[in-house]
């Protein structure tokens, strides 16, 4: 049920959250065939934020009885990311997409995700002023750019997280998390 990074629920925001901090080995990214243009969005901001990701298209049965055709590879060649036709309800594609999240989290993948240039004039400057401010206020922060980008925009529930230093916390667990892994 997660659509956008730009969390606008508490469903997003977790999921958002553990994208963002919670260093997962690979995010799979489910997408409704049916709709690929609705889910779109959060495929590109998940791949703005990890080299290991992958997009499982799920409902194909739906989108052939639909005439709807999709190019997988063409698709996993745009991304940069490895892209599986599945239906999950029967099963069909799940034995690929486990061996596609072994081959990422055991590097015999390497992921090239396609990541979208913002091109207007002073942003990428302001970007980096602002994840300069934040590395210092939050050491080791991860995603500082795209934190800076959100604050940039407005994004109230960021706001809040740098305001009351929850971003501190997530920063922190992070790091623990990095040296827990790294033992």
């Amino acid at each position: 049920g997660t659509y956008s990074l730009l969390s606008t629920s508490q469903d997003e925001e977790v999921a958002r959250d553990f994208i963002l901090f919670g260093r997962p080995h690979v995010t799979i990214i489910v997408v409704d065939a049916t709709c690929l243009e609705r889910n779109l969005n959060l495929v590109l901001q998940v791949l703005q934020t990890t080299d290991r990701a992958l997009v499982c298209l799920n409902l194909m049965d739906e989108a052939e009885a639909h005439g709807i055709e999709i190019d997988s590879r063409g698709l996993s060649r745009d991304l940069g990311v490895p892209v599986v036709p599945a239906i999950a309800r029967r099963g069909e594609g799940m034995d690929r997409l486990l061996q596609e999240v072994a081959d990422i989290a055991g590097g015999q993948t390497v992921c090239r995700p396609r990541r979208l240039k913002i091109n207007l004039p002073g942003l990428d400057e302001a970007i980096e002023k602002l994840s300069a401010l934040l590395n210092r206020a939050f050491p080791n922060v991860p995603h500082a750019p795209w934190i800076s980008l959100r604050l940039l925009e407005g994004d109230k529930r960021i706001i809040e997280a740098v305001s009351n230093n929850e971003l501190l916390t997530l920063a922190r667990d992070y790091r623990d998390s990095l040296a827990i892994s790294s033992a």
